[in-house]
């Protein structure tokens, strides 16, 4: 919620590209789970969904960037 208070747009033109930048991050992490589960050579078939563990550890990124 702090975060969401301390935005200030100096161009409503940001909120496209940070849309794209969200979409493409969260594709980047699907998309590599997706390959590590199919390439990794493990004596287990992990849940192909696996990039999904990787999307919340953003908000830890974003806590550090507001706290500086």
């Amino acid at each position: 919620i702090l975060a969401g208070a301390l935005l200030q747009f100096p161009s409503w033109l940001i909120l496209p590209l940070a849309g794209a930048y969200f979409l493409l991050r969260m594709a980047g992490k699907l998309g590599a789970g997706w390959i590590a589960v199919r390439v990794g050579m493990l004596g287990f078939r992990p849940p192909g969904w696996t990039g999904l563990g990787l999307v919340p550890q953003g908000g830890i990124s974003l806590a550090m960037a507001v706290s500086i």
